[in-house]
C-alpha cells in the first residue's frame, strides 16, 4: 500500500484535487488493501500495534523526508492509511474505507490514538481558490491550520 500510495503521490504531484487521476486498476488494489488492513484490525489489538509499528520505506520516486538533526522520519502503516484519505478525488470509496480502516486502527488503542494526535501540519498551500475568496491559511503557535482574510 505504502508503494501505490507513493506511486499515487508522484504521478499527481501539483495537480488539483479535483482533476486527480488514478486507474481502475490502482483503485481496486488500493481500497482492497484498505478494506483489508480495517478489517484485520477490527478489535483486534495486536494487529492495531502492528499497522503502528511497521515501518513502510518511502519508495524510490519519493526522497524520505528527513528531520532536522537529519535523520529520515519514520512512516508507518498508519501514517499511509491517514494518506489515503487524501485520493477522494480520484476514488471516492479509497476515503470512505480508508476511514473505516482508521476508525479500526484507533478503536479503543491508546497508542494509536496518540500517534494522530502529534501529527501537526507541516505547511499550508495557498491555492488559486483562496486567492479569490480572499483568504489565505495559516498555521498557527499551537500547530492548527486556519483560515484568515488576506491582508
Amino acid at each position: 500500500l505504502g508503494v501505490l500510495v507513493d506511486k499515487l503521490s508522484v504521478s499527481n504531484r501539483g495537480v488539483k484535487a479535483r482533476e486527480l487521476v488514478i486507474d481502475s486498476n490502482d483503485q481496486r488494489l488500493a481500497v482492497v488493501l484498505v478494506r483489508l488492513i480495517g478489517n484485520i484490525c477490527y478489535k483486534c489489538v495486536s494487529n492495531q500495534d502492528l499497522v503502528r509499528e511497521t515501518p513502510v520505506p518511502f519508495s524510490d520516486s519519493i526522497p524520505a523526508p528527513v528531520s532536522d538533526d537529519g535523520s529520515v522520519i519514520f512512516r508507518s502503516g498508519l501514517h499511509v492509511l491517514l494518506s489515503c484519505t487524501s485520493f477522494s478525488y480520484g476514488c471516492f470509496t479509497l476515503r470512505e474505507w480508508a476511514l473505516v480502516a482508521i476508525r479500526n486502527v484507533l478503536d479503543d488503542n491508546k497508542q494509536n490514538q496518540e500517534v494522530v494526535a502529534q501529527l501537526e501540519a507541516q505547511k499550508t498551500v495557498d491555492t488559486p481558490e483562496l486567492n479569490k475568496l480572499g483568504v489565505k491559511t495559516v498555521i498557527d503557535e499551537q500547530g492548527k491550520v486556519r483560515v484568515e482574510p488576506r491582508s
